[in-house]
């Protein structure tokens, strides 16, 4: 196997060895860190809607940061997190990150669709470099989603390639929209010399920072209104680098909480942040560690390229919607086996989703009934699945594609 060549190390932090981040300063210029620059910078002079996007220009030449984003679902129950934290070298376009998961055991398992996770608790270790996306599977390989795969892979493998951005290295919701914000109103100037920017960002943007089944949620409402918009805030400190970004979405829980299959039960506060520190600190460099990287367009295949009767592993891919997953021999562990496939071309009626998944629940149920009974002893809930890969209309005439799928233990 190859041997890894850009795995990231951040060359600025290490451990004390009392468990203590110990960071690495910058020579001293003789002037105290605290100290604020002698006058605010030429940014704050451009025209106020030219002043974020300027900021995040000099955010980028700084040449790295520190960064985390979350997306905090606030409740009595315990808060709900999603988070990724990471250094970014926006000279080399790469990046290393954690993404975690936690939702306290008082919430219902019924959640966790809406928000996209399949465990209460997890931890992905991630590289972006190149445009690649490198996953760390839980044997210590890598898993590697290339750029330059080809269109129907990279389709199904959008959920990993994503974390590859434009607007930042690792890509993030807030940092496309703080790519994209045009300031309308005039920031206000706080103590230690940071400019604050309050806007409004639309039922678009509001979707770009939830899930899925959440952003759905929010689609369901026919029109763009207090519903469905949200306040935002940018925070550019005074030597005009972006150090905060925050959404408050509470304005939009009604709508999620009306729309969303779960409801969101307990959740009484939203937030989404994204924070920047440590710039020009955190460098991502080149470390040879001897690790191996596999090619995931050549480990992993599509569900519905696959036979029925085929058992497959897809808890090792760095993804969460099964549409790709490792084909085993049903002798060895793995976590789903595909029962059977669905081809629809019916006329359209309606909701062409809601029709379509309707239509293909229907066929897998009894494809599952008359499934060999070896198979069915090897299911985890004596329940079935099914996959979307395609959906489309023609004129007056649904077309789709679904796979039949159950999970084992």
């Amino acid at each position: 196997m190859p041997v890894l060549a850009l795995l990231l190390a951040v060359v600025t932090a290490c451990d004390d060895g009392t468990g203590t981040r110990v960071e690495r300063t910058a020579p001293s210029t003789g002037q105290s860190a605290a100290q604020p620059p002698a006058g605010p910078h030429p940014l704050f002079k451009k025209q106020v809607r030219d002043q974020v996007s300027a900021a995040h220009s000099v955010t980028e030449k700084t040449g790295s940061a520190h960064f985390v984003s979350t997306l905090v679902y606030g409740s009595a129950k315990g808060d709900i997190v999603q988070r990724d934290e990471g250094d970014q070298d926006y000279t080399t376009q790469s990046a290393s990150a954690e993404h975690t998961f936690l939702m306290p055991a008082a919430h219902p398992a019924s959640l966790l669709e809406d928000l996209n996770e399949d465990t209460r608790k997890s931890r992905q270790s991630l590289i972006v470099a190149d445009g690649d996306v490198l996953h760390h599977t839980s044997s210590g390989r890598w898993l590697r989603y290339s750029s330059a795969a080809g269109s129907e892979f990279a389709k199904k493998a959008d959920e990993m390639l994503s974390h590859s951005g434009e607007a930042a290295p690792y890509r993030t919701p807030l940092s496309d929209i703080l790519a994209e914000l045009s300031a309308e109103n005039a920031p206000k100037v706080q103590p230690d010399g940071t400019r604050r920017y309050t806007e409004k960002i639309n039922r678009q943007s509001v979707g770009q920072l939830l899930p899925d089944a959440l952003r759905a949620a929010i689609w369901q409402e026919n029109k763009d209104g207090p519903t469905t918009q949200a306040p935002l805030t940018v925070d550019v400190d005074a030597k005009g680098r972006v150090t905060r970004i925050e959404a408050n979405l509470d304005g939009v829980l009604p709508v999620l909480k009306k729309n969303a299959a779960s409801h969101l039960p307990g959740v009484r506060t939203l937030r989404a942040q994204y924070t920047l520190t440590h710039f020009g600190r955190a460098i991502p460099a080149p470390a040879p560690v001897g690790a191996t990287v596999d090619d995931a367009e050549k480990l992993l295949v599509a569900l519905q390229d696959m036979k029925p009767g085929t058992c497959a592993d897809s808890k090792d891919t760095g993804m969460k919607v099964k549409q790709l997953a490792r084909p085993v021999d049903c002798g060895k562990r793995h976590d789903l086996r595909v029962f059977g496939q669905v081809a629809i071309d019916e006329p359209a009626d309606g909701d062409e989703e809601q029709q379509a998944d309707s239509i293909a629940m229907d066929e897998c149920g009894r494809k599952y009934d008359s499934m060999p009974a070896g198979w069915r002893s090897d299911t985890i809930d004596n329940g079935y699945y099914t996959q979307r890969s395609d959906l489309s209309t023609l004129g007056d005439t649904l077309k789709g594609a679904y796979t039949c799928y159950f999970l084992t233990p």
